[in-house]
């Protein structure tokens, strides 16, 4: 087996300062030679991809100026067309009469033969005193083509009808 002889003592030589490191350009991709609109579309998608902070607040102002287009696009065609067509819906639960006839006890004599006086409540009347400010605010709606009223009701005072259905 043969041996190598050492390697003589390297000789120092004059210090040099390592070479700095290679950095890549701000663009590694070249520019598009296009003119117009494509050519600034691209410049402004090349721009955003070296720096994703641009990118996101750009996006989130896209977005945003995007939600506030179709607000008022739907606002516009709500005031001036009245579209989409909306019904108000005013839900009336109990016996149709006056809180005085409910004290006075005329109601029971009222009720539909198949109602009981057991399922008659003091807090579930239906009157126009308890129901005023919600027809009043159903039938003022802006934008509402119709009121639908659901009434459920085993019957009561004629009166107390009649003005609710007035």
């Amino acid at each position: 087996s043969r041996r190598r002889p050492p390697l003589p003592p390297r000789r120092p030589g004059p210090l040099r300062r390592p070479a700095p490191p290679q950095r890549s350009p701000a663009y590694p991709v070249p520019l598009p030679a296009i003119n117009g609109t494509a050519g600034a579309v691209a410049a402004v998608l090349i721009a955003l991809s070296s720096n994703w902070v641009v990118y996101e607040r750009l996006s989130w102002l896209v977005t945003a100026l995007g939600r506030w287009s179709v607000g008022a696009v739907r606002t516009l065609f709500v005031r001036t067309l009245h579209f989409p067509p909306t019904v108000t819906l005013v839900t009336m639960r109990g016996l149709i009469a006056t809180d005085d006839e409910m004290r006075t006890g005329l109601s029971y004599a009222m009720l539909a033969p198949e109602a009981a006086p057991a399922e008659v409540r003091g807090e579930s009347l239906v009157n126009l005193g308890r129901f005023e400010k919600a027809l009043d605010r159903a039938f003022s709606m802006p934008g509402a083509r119709a009121v639908a009223l659901l009434i459920d009701s085993p019957g009561g005072s004629p009166a107390q009808s009649s003005l609710l259905h007035r």
